[in-house]
Formats: structure tokens, C-alpha cells, sequence
């Protein structure tokens, strides 16, 4: 089954899909911000397949995995190790980055099982202008 993802609907330009109306675009756990759905490409699934990101900047490991079948995405968040957080503290620009301090974040893992879909770009008047293959991630029931 392939899932349709029309963006942008309304007045908030929310991304809206078979499963539901998108959080957040993108997980970010350093805004706190991550949530049932979201879009990721081909390409990044093929490379966290291979061999899981980390990223020392946001503190953050990224893998894929198969798992009967099914394809996942797993996003393992440490604040402390962050790099990018560790600076913005001594420069104490950590509220002007909207952030809070590491010690007030918390540390998770979150799983997304991937479907594939199609993005919809729609103009002014709701008709659709442009379409791409993407993978919409959703959390496993």
C-alpha cells in the first residue's frame, strides 16, 4: 500500500496523510519535538542500513533495520552526548537557541515503521502540482 501525503493543507501548511496529520515534520529531540510521523528519503534508509549515524553535534544515533519483512527507522537520543549543546552552554546561548540545558532533556528511543508513499504538493486551490517518492515513517502499532 502506498500512502498519499498532501502538504501543504490549510492555513498552517500541515503535512496530512491516510494515518493522520503530522507533529512535526521531522524529529528533533533537542526541541522536544518528535512525533508519530514523519517523512524520510530513500537514500538516508539505504546509508542507516548500512551503518548506523551518529552524530556527535545533536547527540543522536540513527540506524534502519529489516525485521520480518518490515523496514524500521530507530532514533536513539543522548543529550549528553551532544557537542553542539555542550558549546552553546559555556557560550550561554542555550535560550536564545530556544533549548533547554542537557541535564533538563531527556534521553530516548524511538522506533518508526517505514511506508512507502507519495508527497503531494498542492498549489493555492488544493490541486495537486507535483508528486515524489518518499518513505513516511509511523510508529508500529
Amino acid at each position: 500500500m502506498v500512502v498519499e501525503v498532501r502538504w501543504p493543507v490549510g492555513q498552517d501548511r500541515l503535512y496530512v496523510s491516510d494515518f493522520g496529520v503530522f507533529e512535526h515534520e521531522y524529529p528533533e529531540p533537542l526541541k522536544d519535538q518528535v512525533g508519530p510521523l514523519w517523512l524520510v528519503e530513500y537514500h538516508l534508509v539505504e546509508f542507516w542500513l548500512r551503518e548506523p549515524l551518529r552524530d556527535s553535534v545533536t547527540g543522536a544515533v540513527w540506524s534502519a533495520s529489516r525485521r520480518g519483512g518490515r523496514l524500521f527507522v530507530d532514533l536513539e537520543f543522548d543529550p549528553a552526548q551532544s557537542t553542539w549543546l555542550e558549546e552553546l552552554t559555556k557560550l550561554g546561548l542555550l535560550e536564545v537557541a530556544g533549548l533547554r540545558a542537557a541535564s533538563e532533556m531527556r534521553c530516548g528511543r524511538w522506533t518508526w515503521e517505514l511506508h512507502e508513499a507519495v508527497l503531494c504538493e498542492l498549489d493555492a486551490a488544493g490541486e495537486v502540482v507535483s508528486r515524489g517518492d518518499i518513505l513516511l515513517g509511523r510508529w508500529p502499532d
